[in-house]
């Protein structure tokens, strides 16, 4: 179990000595709520492991720099993202708007082309119309069967099209749900270094202390 002490905060965060001090003191409970992470010792604050620290890192906003580029890289990531969800949205909107004109354009030649069945009709009952004029009429309602044909096939293609577009919304968002999941991945690894980084911190610095407090013979005869 990593353990933080007082002068290990002092460094972490830059503050004074009573100042870290009070400030564990007042946010203990939201710091450590179950009283499992925080040690005493005569009553007073003795050290504290990675679960606290963590907690306390996040009560005072710290973030070193390993995490800033994170969070930057995953940001950027996620505005690319946005606007490829905005550019496929926009192009959605188009197909549907091309669908919608397709349909009425269909609508517009079924009803012409009802017109025409009415008319060939009336005409045709009547035997008023000479029977080139009646192949006339064949020959427009032939004509306007084509355009629906047409029309249909329009109506088919943007239908293919705008599935398309959904698909690829689809799997704009399955990126993005990935790419959050990389990022929360991430930080959970660059959590775990920094706390490798200052464990091997310490302990040079614990070596280096020891080193330190021998004396001259000491140090010659090891």
């Amino acid at each position: 179990m990593q353990k933080f002490t007082l002068d290990d905060l002092v460094k972490r965060y830059d503050v004074a000595k009573g100042s870290i001090s009070g400030y564990i003191k007042e946010h203990r409970n939201e710091i450590d709520p179950q009283a499992q992470h925080i040690f005493y010792v005569s009553g007073k604050f003795s050290w504290m492991d990675e679960t606290a620290l963590e907690a306390l890192d996040k009560l005072r906003g710290y973030r070193n720099e390993v995490t800033l580029l994170a969070e930057i890289e995953a940001d950027e990531e996620k505005e690319e993202l946005k606007r490829q969800i905005q550019n496929l949205q926009a192009a959605l909107s188009g197909a549907l708007l091309e669908t919608k004109n397709a349909y009425k354009q269909l609508s517009e030649a079924q009803t012409m082309l009802l017109e025409s069945s009415k008319n060939i009709q009336i005409e045709a009952a009547k035997a008023e119309l000479a029977e080139g004029n009646l192949q006339d009429k064949e020959k427009k309602l032939l004509e306007a069967m084509e355009t629906i044909g047409t029309l249909k096939a329009a109506v088919a293609a943007n239908d293919e099209k705008q599935q398309h577009f959904v698909a690829e919304l689809e799997a704009s968002h399955e990126r993005e749900a990935i790419a959050k999941k990389q990022e929360a991945e991430a930080m959970a690894a660059i959590k775990s270094k920094n706390f490798e980084i200052e464990m091997l911190k310490q302990e040079y610095e614990a070596k280096l202390a020891a080193e330190k407090s021998k004396s001259f013979w000491q140090r010659i005869f090891g």
